[in-house]
């Protein structure tokens, strides 16, 4: 993961996350949304992360808090305000 994730663009690489197995994706999208939301991530904006794993280009997420979004850019999952 850390090998595959920008911080500073707040992106990470969809070929890495697509052949997990989905409880190691879920981890891993917790785990970005932890580093971009003002709290704790709830189980179903994880879901809506793992779901634009196999979405196709420019799927996006429903806003988040903070006024931030997961936005799919091909070969990113890209986190964007």
């Amino acid at each position: 993961y850390d090998q595959h994730y920008d911080p500073v663009q707040q992106r990470v690489a969809l070929r890495v996350l697509q052949p997990l197995h989905r409880a190691l994706q879920r981890r891993l999208i917790r785990r970005l949304l932890q580093q971009v939301l003002p709290g704790m991530p709830t189980y179903e904006q994880i879901e809506a992360g793992v779901g634009l794993i196999t979405a196709p280009n420019r799927s996006r997420s429903s806003t988040l808090p903070g006024g931030v979004w997961l936005v799919v850019q091909k070969p990113w999952l890209v986190v964007l305000s």
